[in-house]
């Protein structure tokens, strides 16, 4: 299980396109501090953070955005290994 804070959940749900699964996942649990998620959804969260991050966590330097650091926070995070 992997906890995730009310103010990840919010980024997660503003930021991704999700499948509609877990999206609703997420929003049941935005109303608390934090909520506890399945491994396997984490996996599938980390995938849509990892995409979301090869497309807008660079600037054109190949510095992390504000965006980049936030994503690379969360695949860090929702890492189940």
């Amino acid at each position: 299980m992997i906890t995730l804070k009310s103010e990840e959940v919010t980024f997660l749900l503003q930021t991704l396109q999700l499948p509609e699964r877990m999206r609703a996942i997420l929003e049941n649990g935005s109303l608390h501090p934090r909520i506890e998620i399945s491994d396997d959804t984490a996996a599938e969260l980390r995938e849509l953070c990892l995409e979301r991050y090869d497309v807008y966590g660079l600037d054109v330097t190949y510095q992390p955005t504000l965006e980049g650091k936030k994503l690379d926070t969360l695949i860090d995070k929702l890492f189940v290994g």
